[in-house]
């Protein structure tokens, strides 16, 4: 709202008020709640059970996201002041949260298939 910025009376007295309607459209990467940030981050099968680091776009700079060996795809890793600027103090940043999936290899070759066999024989099976 803004006061006296509207059109004029009608009858000659003051100007009404403006009343602006805004909407915003959601983001191609990222999802706003509050003054914090989420998106989702693909990790290769070897880099999240090796453990690693992957590139990560935020709003403003592209950061090294170091990814602990054995994380399960799901998990969600905090960039403290990666979000965006409070509206109070723009000083003051929200956080990122970025969610990993782990994406799994397509089109192994013969050797890949023999080695994670081998692999699976090397653990039991749980259901």
């Amino acid at each position: 709202r803004i006061a006296g910025e509207g059109g004029p009376s009608a009858t000659g007295g003051p100007s009404g008020d403006l009343y602006l309607k805004i909407n915003v459209l959601p983001h191609a990467i990222f999802e706003r709640k509050g003054d914090d940030l989420y998106r989702d981050v693909d990790v290769d099968l070897y880099t999240a059970l090796l453990g690693g680091e992957v590139k990560v776009s935020t709003l403003s700079v592209t950061v090294a996201l170091r990814i602990p060996p054995e994380t399960q795809t799901g998990r969600t890793i905090r960039l403290q002041g990666q979000g965006m600027p409070s509206l109070q103090n723009p000083q003051q940043r929200g956080d990122l949260y970025v969610k990993i999936r782990v994406k799994l290899p397509e089109k192994l070759t013969p050797r890949e298939r023999e080695l994670f066999r081998e692999l699976a024989k090397l653990r039991p099976q749980t259901t």
